[in-house]
């Protein structure tokens, strides 16, 4: 009877370890897809939110007759996406929370890694002029204890001017409904609450397309940073800005409306971005 027990033991253990062996040699996905959202006009890359849930959504499914479940990724702000833990075969990649007008199924056959960009046509291009500021100075004076006047000195002003204009391949029948500008003490900036610390909000909702895409329309805005509701909140951040060489980050935005395939993206309105900027400010350091 020992015999048997050790024998039957025995068995078990080789059992658990030829199984152990065979997990160890499990073969991990070794296949990537990678590439850039472009601008079918400019060849450039279309700005894209910050990843996050509310970013571009990138859906790859198996390709074949049994549907599969999607493997979501999200591309970055700078166009660019990529999904390195795939295995080699067929796919199809479809998207959603674009800011483009749309596209059709991408089919995919990946074996290795595969450079796949994607040629979109955006609902609205941004050219940006310049982002700087205004060039006007401000005198400062010193005051010692008693409160006389111990020392003057002049420096620019804290106020950020945006110069930009807006472009539209064709019409389709969108309508531009807002302008934003957005800053924030990092590059992580876009529309979403949590990625800017003020904002500009123009609704432009009641002028025509026509007039606001016109060849030389050039819109500006003005972030006074010297007093205000941005002075304020500069001020609430001044020692995250100062660690970071007193750089501000600044993104511009435009919202359109379109008329989507699903009924339930009905008052949906879509959101181009520009690239992100930064400008140093006038502090002391």
């Amino acid at each position: 009877m020992t015999k048997i027990i050790l024998f039957i033991t025995s068995f078990l253990v080789v059992v658990y370890l030829l199984s152990g062996c065979r997990i160890d040699n499990y073969v991990a996905p070794s296949s990537e897809v990678y590439g850039w959202i472009l601008d079918s006009k400019t060849g450039e890359p279309v700005p894209q939110p910050v990843e996050a849930e509310t970013g571009l959504k990138m859906r790859l499914y198996e390709a074949g007759p049994i549907g599969s479940r999607a493997q979501d990724f999200y591309a970055l702000k700078d166009g660019s996406f990529k999904n390195a833990m795939l295995y080699d075969g067929p796919f199809k990649l479809t998207m959603e929370a674009t800011n483009f007008f749309p596209v059709d199924t991408i089919y995919l056959n990946l074996k290795g890694s595969t450079l796949q960009n994607i040629s979109v046509t955006p609902f609205c291009r941004i050219n940006v002029g310049s982002i700087a500021l205004s060039g006007d100075s401000i005198v400062e004076v010193v005051r010692n204890n008693a409160g006389l006047i111990v020392e003057q000195k002049w420096r620019l002003k804290k106020e950020v001017v945006l110069s930009f204009s807006l472009e539209r391949d064709s019409n389709m029948n969108c309508k531009l409904m807002e302008l934003d500008v957005y800053w924030n003490v990092s590059p992580s900036i876009d529309k979403n609450s949590v990625n800017f610390k003020g904002a500009l909000v123009s609704t432009i909702s009641g002028f025509m397309d026509e007039s606001l895409l016109a060849e030389k329309k050039i819109f500006e805005n003005t972030i006074d940073f010297e007093t205000g509701e941005h002075a304020l909140k500069l001020q609430s951040y001044i020692q995250i800005v100062k660690g970071n060489k007193n750089l501000v980050y600044f993104r511009i935005a435009a919202k359109t409306s379109f008329p989507y395939f699903n009924a339930s993206d009905a008052g949906t309105l879509y959101t181009n971005y520009s690239k992100v900027y930064a400008l140093e400010l006038p502090l002391d350091k």
